[in-house]
């Protein structure tokens, strides 16, 4: 859809050249049949497709590997415009836009110029973008436009929220949240999936997903029974001895 929208503007004042590259994705063949329907469709003069020998050779003669050079190329080809001048600008990093703005912008492109904007010409840093966008994408419709549109000040909040370094408590509480948290949505993807498709509960993807979660768990109720039946043998020997 970003492509289509991009060359219909595009074509308004250009002709078009059109570049399509295979990377052993499984939906290569409908991604190049639509490829070559756009290419038709708007009268591409030039069209030209690469596949991922030809993202070695480049990565090969540039001391990289393939996946680098494809997310490097997403950098130009999936971002949009201010997105692209704060990275040329060095307000957000390379590696942070690859990581965390490429993934925004597929998925929403007004929130990733919208961000971007709202981040202004203050440096942001690798660690506070993979905040922003794994915040951005556990969150609602209410919490992404709230992150979009004052990235700073929910960086603010999380900075001031963090335990203090060393105080492993505070830290193990924050992460216990967390994962509270996210069985909540989780219980709340499952009804609105169900609502959906009254078959997601039959589905093996959807039942290994549940017992690696429910194994997870499980691990760590076990690692609280013995730390409490450890607690307990103390308070009795100390008993004992007095």
């Amino acid at each position: 859809m970003d492509s289509a929208v991009a060359a219909a503007i595009a074509a308004l004042d250009h002709r078009l050249a059109f570049l399509h590259a295979n990377y052993g994705q499984r939906t290569e063949a409908a991604e190049l049949k639509a490829f070559f329907a756009l290419a038709d469709h708007f009268g591409a003069v030039a069209r030209l497709v690469v596949d991922s020998s030809t993202l070695r050779a480049i990565g090969v003669a540039l001391g990289r590997t393939s996946s680098w050079v494809s997310r490097r190329m997403a950098l130009v080809s999936a971002l949009p415009e201010s997105a692209e001048e704060a990275v040329r600008s060095g307000w957000v990093p390379p590696h942070a836009a690859m990581k965390s703005l490429v993934p925004l912008a597929r998925a929403n492109r007004p929130h990733c110029e919208q961000l971007v904007r709202a981040l202004g010409k203050e440096r942001v840093t690798t660690r506070q973008m993979a905040q922003l966008y794994a915040a951005w994408r556990a969150g609602d419709g209410e919490v992404r436009e709230r992150i979009a549109s004052a990235p700073r000040l929910f960086l603010r909040a999380v900075e001031a929220s963090a335990p203090e370094p060393g105080d492993e408590t505070g830290w193990l509480i924050q992460k216990l949240g967390v994962a509270g948290d996210a069985l909540t949505r989780t219980g709340d993807g499952l009804e609105r999936a169900a609502r959906a498709d009254a078959s997601v509960m039959k589905s093996a993807r959807v039942r290994r997903a549940i017992r690696t979660m429910k194994a997870a768990w499980d691990a760590l109720h076990i690692r609280m029974e013995e730390y409490d039946a450890g607690s307990r043998h103390a308070d009795c020997d100390l008993a004992a001895a007095g």
